[in-house]
């Protein structure tokens, strides 16, 4: 969280943050709903809808349709989010890809993309 902060240059002491699991916002029993105006940030966005432990012919975010249909739902197809991934070492940089949520599906996912969605008033 804290590099995505300092790469990112979010503070989460202006407007909030809400932090949840990516499968928690499409999942019927634990549903939570984003509230727009609040900066949203999904973890563990390529297990979306994984539920067990993946094996490595698992494809990643199998879900990722679903996933889409609620952000659409909240912000807007237009929305720009962005996939974002820490560096494993201080030689290395993050990877950071903005893209409107309509491309999300377009995108490359690893196990370690988390989704920062940014507030929408």
């Amino acid at each position: 969280m804290d590099c995505l902060f300092a790469d990112l240059g979010f503070d989460p002491m202006l407007a909030g943050v809400l932090i949840a699991d990516a499968s928690q916002i499409i999942h019927p029993a634990k549903h939570i709903l984003p509230n727009r105006s609040v900066p949203l940030i999904l973890l563990q966005v390529g297990l979306t809808g994984i539920y067990d432990v993946p094996s490595f012919s698992d494809a990643l975010h199998p879900n990722l349709d679903a996933l889409i249909e609620v952000l659409v739902e909240v912000y807007s197809i237009e929305h720009e989010v962005a996939l974002y991934e820490a560096p494993v070492h201080l030689a290395f940089q993050p990877k950071v890809q903005w893209c409107p949520i309509r491309e999300l599906d377009q995108q490359s996912f690893t196990l370690a993309t988390t989704l920062f969605v940014p507030s929408r008033l």
